[in-house]
């Protein structure tokens, strides 16, 4: 069963917190190095509570858990030692939404420009919230991520930072988009960075 809970981390024999963040592309250096662009899943919020009731599409007000801030702290750790790079010196794109820029703040980034084409699945698509679930339990990909991520690979806009805080729909779309393929999750799990090819 699909599900984006801690608890999720906790059956899957994920006890350390070190390990619930995942670890990164193994070429991210090289990739960052050559101008490439890296896209991280924001860390785990009051929308990814499933204990809370709380709907993670189109809630554009939450923040961060302390579970999500503790995830930041290990993930500036690792993309500091990996990439070499000090992250309060480098710009990054986030979405409008609370999440994305909370998990870029709590990561040690300072130059923030939020970009509404990195933001979820649109606002219209939330009443197809049970197709879009029942999709992700089957393993597909639903079309309204595929198009979000059209939208934006496409986009003489696109943002040009080279981390992009995101959603994980959107993530996935981008990556099927571009042709990436790989034996990882359909979703990436919290704060997991992916190669964005160009």
């Amino acid at each position: 069963m699909y599900s984006d809970s801690p608890r999720g981390y906790e059956r899957n024999d994920f006890g350390k917190l070190s390990a619930i963040v995942p670890e990164l592309p193994e070429n991210i250096r090289v990739h960052l190095e050559n101008g490439g662009q890296i896209m991280v899943r924001h860390g785990f919020s009051s929308a990814n509570n499933d204990a809370a009731g709380n709907l993670a599409f189109g809630n554009t007000d939450a923040g961060l858990e302390q579970l999500g801030l503790d995830q930041a702290k290990v993930f500036r750790e690792k993309v500091t030692a990996a990439c070499g790079i000090e992250v309060l010196e480098v710009p990054v794109a986030t979405s409008t939404l609370r999440r994305t820029r909370e998990s870029a703040i709590a990561t040690g980034f300072t130059a923030l420009t939020a970009y509404s084409s990195l933001d979820e699945i649109a606002q219209h698509a939330i009443q197809k919230i049970k197709d879009i679930r029942a999709d992700l339990e089957n393993g597909i990909l639903p079309d309204i991520a595929l198009a979000k991520a059209e939208e934006l690979i496409e986009s003489p806009d696109r943002p040009h930072e080279q981390f992009l805080f995101m959603h994980g729909l959107l993530m996935a779309g981008c990556e099927r988009i571009t042709g990436v393929s790989s034996n990882k999750r359909l979703l990436p799990r919290f704060f997991e960075a992916r190669i964005l090819k160009k």
